[in-house]
C-alpha cells in the first residue's frame, strides 16, 4: 500500500522522554487499542522493565476493543493516554470540532500501515488485481478493512464482497477456506526518524481518510500530531 496507510500513534514513550523526578508518582491511565497481543509489547515490556517507573510514572496499561473506543475514552478524560489508528483521530477531529478535549497524536509507531491481505498460497492470490471478485473478512470496525477502499482504488481491483465478523474468527475462517485476509508489518523511518512522519506523507493520509469516510470537514494536520514531545532527533535515528 505505499504512502496511501493507515498510521498509529502513542503519547507513552514521548511522554516519558520529557517527565522528570519531579513529577515522581505520577499516574498514567494508558489505553491499548486492542488486546494484549504483539503490538502491545512495545508499552508492556516497557512497563515490565521499569522504564516508566524509573521516569517518575506509574503507569496502569489496559486492553482495548478498537481505535475509535481508545480515542473516544481519551477525549472524555477516562483515560490520559492511548495507542490508537491516526485514522480513528482524524475522524473523531472532524465529527467533533465542538469537543472540549481532543487528543493529538505526539508520536508514529508505524509510519506504514501494518495491515495487508493474507491468502493461502494454494489460493493463486499473488498480486492485488487477484483480489477481483474474492470475499474478504473482517470486523466491521477493523482499520484495515475501513481503509481498503484506498487499496481497491490505486490497484483497481473490482467486486470484493465482505463478510463481517469477530476478530477471533479470522485465522479459523482463513484455515477453513472461507475467506481471504489481512494483516502483517513494514516500516520506513530512516529519512526521518522514529516517532516523526512526513508532512506530505500526513496530509495524503488526512486527504484519503476524508475521502474513504466520508467525513464532512478536513481536520488540519496540525491539530492531530504535535512533535513537540518527540526527544531529539539524533536520538530518534535509525541506524543500520
Amino acid at each position: 500500500m505505499n504512502k496511501r496507510q493507515v498510521l498509529k500513534f502513542t503519547a507513552a514513550l514521548a511522554a516519558v522522554a520529557t517527565f522528570g523526578a519531579a513529577h515522581a508518582e505520577t499516574a498514567i491511565k494508558f489505553q491499548l487499542d486492542w488486546r494484549f497481543e504483539g503490538p502491545a509489547a512495545l508499552f508492556l515490556q516497557s512497563a515490565a522493565k521499569g522504564h516508566y517507573k524509573a521516569a517518575g510514572l506509574d503507569v496502569t496499561i489496559d486492553s482495548g476493543n478498537g481505535s475509535g473506543g481508545t480515542v473516544t475514552r481519551m477525549a472524555s478524560g477516562t483515560y490520559d493516554m492511548g495507542f490508537a489508528d491516526m485514522a480513528a483521530l482524524m475522524e473523531f477531529h472532524a465529527n467533533n470540532p465542538d469537543a472540549p478535549n481532543k487528543p493529538v497524536a505526539v508520536m508514529m509507531v508505524y509510519n506504514n500501515t501494518p495491515a495487508a491481505v493474507l491468502a493461502l498460497k494454494k489460493s493463486g492470490i499473488t498480486k492485488p488485481a487477484d483480489l477481483s471478485g474474492k470475499k474478504l473478512g473482517a470486523p466491521v470496525f477493523d482499520a484495515g478493512r475501513k481503509a481498503f477502499p484506498i487499496f481497491q482504488k490505486a490497484n483497481g481491483i473490482t467486486n470484493v464482497a465482505w463478510t463481517s465478523m469477530d476478530p477471533p474468527l479470522r485465522e479459523t475462517m482463513l484455515e477453513r477456506w472461507r475467506i481471504t485476509q489481512q494483516y502483517v508489518a513494514a516500516a520506513d523511518t530512516r529519512s526521518h526518524g522514529l516517532g516523526d512522519i512526513l508532512k506530505r506523507t500526513l496530509e495524503l493520509q488526512v486527504d484519503e481518510v476524508v475521502e474513504v469516510f466520508g467525513l464532512k470537514s478536513r481536520p488540519g494536520t496540525e491539530s492531530v500530531f504535535n512533535r513537540a514531545m518527540l526527544p531529539s532527533s539524533s536520538t530518534r535515528t535509525v541506524k543500520t
